[in-house]
């Protein structure tokens, strides 16, 4: 406004142009120095905190793996009772069983020791990440692995009305 009735000669000053130039210019460096330092207070605070649950999720993991492994524990006991006790039947411990008796029971015993590898499994994977188990890797027959998953599964699939069938060539690895 100063300058505008200065080059009107409606007033007698001076030109603030340059004055004002340079208020911009301290004004804005100001204003750019504070948002930044704000910035830096905002990550440095969030980086706090991301480091503060990064260790609260590390903590929570390990519990995670110390009730999957006393409950893998707690499962195998039982696993192991049912497993015996089915081979013992079986075998013909409590007398001559059906046929259909056998193949039920032949079906829980597969089922048992299947589940008895899972709870082995979730051990070992236990042991794994906590570096207390060296892996061995060796080939694996794939063949009796599908056919026993089929025979759990084929039984099931039965009662509704599916066939599963299983066509392995003869030279896979």
């Amino acid at each position: 406004v100063n300058d505008i009735f200065y080059e009107y000669r409606l007033i007698r000053t001076v030109s603030l142009v340059p004055v004002g130039t340079l208020a911009l210019l301290i004004s804005q460096a100001f204003m750019l120095a504070s948002k930044f330092y704000n910035s830096f207070l905002t990550i440095e605070n969030m980086s706090l905190e991301l480091s503060e649950k990064n260790i609260a999720l590390s903590r929570i993991d390990k519990i995670k793996d110390e009730f999957l492994a006393n409950t893998s524990h707690e499962l195998r006991t039982p696993l192991h009772g049912i497993i015996g006790i089915v081979e013992s039947l079986l075998a013909g411990g409590g007398g001559q069983l059906p046929k259909e008796a056998k193949a039920n029971l032949s079906m829980v015993f597969s089922s048992s020791k299947r589940l008895s590898g899972l709870v082995n499994d979730i051990l070992d994977f236990s042991k794994l990440k906590n570096n207390e188990i060296k892996l061995v890797k060796k080939p694996v027959d794939l063949k009796p692995l599908i056919r026993g998953v089929l025979g759990v599964v084929g039984n099931l699939s039965e009662s509704k009305g599916l066939v599963i069938s299983e066509k392995i060539p003869e030279r896979i690895p």
